[in-house]
């Protein structure tokens, strides 16, 4: 089996285990991504002049075989909690982590 094979199987097993949400992916003029596997980290803490704060922002991560992109302003909706995607803070190619901001 290539390496590349046995990443993405080692990706895909750690996300399915770690994942503590289901959601849906919506974005203007694209049809919905429905039920996709997400592991929502919530609480960021940014570092600044006077120390560690919340932020109030959530990551959102998810494999890339289930949805390979995500856009700047587009929404993962997670119950009735929406999420706008912010920047994308990570993508190595098998999963990637979104900065998102909750919206109500």
């Amino acid at each position: 089996m290539m390496f590349g094979k046995l990443i993405e199987q080692m990706e895909t097993i750690g996300h399915r285990c770690l994942a503590d949400s289901r959601g849906d992916y919506l974005e203007a003029e694209a049809p919905p991504v429905r039920g996709i596997l997400l592991r929502v980290d919530r609480n960021l803490q940014q570092n600044g002049p006077d120390g560690i704060f919340l932020t109030g922002q959530a990551a959102i991560t998810w494999l890339v075989k289930d949805l390979p992109a995500a856009n700047r302003g587009a929404h993962f909706v997670i119950g009735c909690t929406r999420y706008r995607v912010d920047d994308i803070a990570r993508d190595d190619g098998y999963e990637i982590m979104a900065i998102t901001t909750p919206e109500t």
